[in-house]
């Protein structure tokens, strides 16, 4: 009998657990799949809760086309998902204060008040600009690449915001190639992005669509907990983990100590890096390196004639010039307007990162008068949200700076070397935050311990 244990009850473990399952336990009397997570309920990051007929996402709001692992979690938790609206589409930046409307057509784009002339006869150089040389040393960061090749202006307005959106990260230390990997093969292939975009046209590749659970995305670990078939732990950690002979031996938090042939570590950097330093010093040395900035989320929901203010689009992301203390702001009402009660305003603002650690002192109280403040001065938002909630995540989205990827990989390579029994590491600071790509690196960890247990 083989047993397989997998710590962290996100969606990576999840994933991890199922596959696992899928492998190991379709024969119960032969091996057992356990899946052990520290807090009352499974998810992780993905926190929904319903107000008033609103719901308000703590975590992720939604997920790009999924890929197959992700795909195949969604129907066996069997949720109802929706595609984003049409509104979704439209997308802002705001500049000192005023929001531009920002278009994917370049034309429309140069024509904008978000660049000075001289700065968009720079990004319209781009197809001109050579590759990075073959002689430069080390990684490139995101500031460093858009800079290089569309000018310093561009990338303040553009990639400095893309970045905050996406990672809550800072462009000046975030590793190209371990972030945006398509744009570093885009320039290798082509020459430039521009050229690179110009190519994905002509083979017709389309913008991929957002998708999200009719019920919130809490729905997915909610209803992929109930379809369990293995044995699940909620409010129960490893404290730690010791290699044996042939098998890891477990210590939990309720005192109980077990053993298991295989490990898979699905938690945040920091706990994994705990967890492995009895086995590589190096590999939790490593993890114990990439960091996580403190993200604080506002939910907001206005009703009434000023619901009717800001305009029906996907929202805003901030220039980083000063003005505003907000990194983003989704309309939640307008993206998928079906969780929301009709008529009303349902915004979602993010605040902090990588770039304003010292919004994290702040108290919720502060969080919301900045908040509100700045979107009264933006949609005319005067009165008071009828909902208004704050989740923070002092840990919130690893980050990939440069080096990212050699860190990742010493790891691996650890592991690889250990004489330790079979374990496999998952979670989305491998080599994606994407829910996709999350979910992925969990089935991959499962599949490596089958590999290991049974080859």
């Amino acid at each position: 009998m083989k047993r397989v244990v997998i710590i962290g009850g996100g969606i990576a473990g999840l994933s991890a657990a199922f596959r696992a399952h899928d492998l190991f336990g379709a024969d119960a009397e032969a091996n057992e799949v356990l899946l052990l997570e520290e807090r009352g309920e499974l998810g992780g990051k993905l926190r929904t809760e319903s107000n008033a007929g609103h719901l308000l996402e703590g975590g992720p709001n939604a997920f790009i086309d999924p890929g197959p692992e992700l795909a195949e979690l969604v129907a066996r938790a069997g949720v109802e998902v929706m595609p984003a609206d049409a509104a979704a589409k439209r997308r802002f930046l705001c500049k000192q204060g005023v929001l531009h409307e920002v278009q994917t057509n370049p034309i429309a784009l140069l024509k904008s008040g978000l660049l000075s002339a001289g700065a968009k006869l720079r990004a319209l150089a781009e197809p001109t600009i050579g590759k990075r040389s073959r002689d430069a040393n080390g990684d490139e960061s995101v500031e460093a690449f858009f800079t290089r090749r569309f000018g310093a202006k561009m990338s303040s307005v553009f990639a400095a915001p893309l970045v905050s959106g996406i990672y809550a990260g800072d462009p000046a230390r975030l590793s190209l190639s371990s972030c945006f990997p398509r744009l570093a093969v885009m320039e290798e292939e082509h020459g430039s992005i521009v050229k690179g975009m110009m190519a994905l046209r002509k083979e017709g590749v389309k913008v991929p669509t957002l998708h999200t659970p009719a019920e919130g995305m809490q729905s997915i670990p909610r209803g992929l907990g109930e379809a369990a078939a293995f044995e699940v732990r909620t409010g129960v950690a490893a404290r730690s983990i010791a290699p044996r002979e042939d098998a890891w031996e477990l210590t939990l938090s309720d005192g109980e100590v077990m053993a298991a042939d295989g490990l898979v570590i699905a938690t945040p950097a920091a706990e994994a890096a705990r967890l492995l330093e009895p086995v590589s010093e190096l590999a939790a040395a490593s993890l114990s390196k990439i960091p996580y900035p403190h993200l604080a989320v506002v939910s907001l929901v206005y009703v009434g004639e000023q619901a009717a203010h800001a305009p029906k689009a996907f929202g805003a992301l901030f220039v980083h010039d000063n003005s505003s203390d907000l990194l983003g702001v989704i309309h939640e009402s307008h993206v998928f307007p079906a969780r929301s009660s009709e008529g009303s305003l349902n915004l979602r603002v993010m605040l902090g990162g990588a770039t304003r650690p010292d919004l994290g002192g702040r108290s919720d109280e502060e969080l919301l008068k900045l908040v509100t403040e700045e979107l009264a001065s933006l949609h005319g938002l005067t009165s008071p949200p009828l909902i208004s909630q704050v989740t923070r995540w002092k840990e919130s989205i690893p980050q990939y700076n440069m080096g990212h990827a050699e860190g990742i990989e010493l790891v691996r390579s650890e592991l690889r070397e250990s004489t330790a029994p079979p374990l496999a590491l998952a979670g989305n600071y491998l080599s994606g935050i994407s829910l996709s790509d999350t979910t992925a690196s969990g089935a991959q960890a499962a599949e490596q311990l089958h590999g290991q247990l049974t080859g």
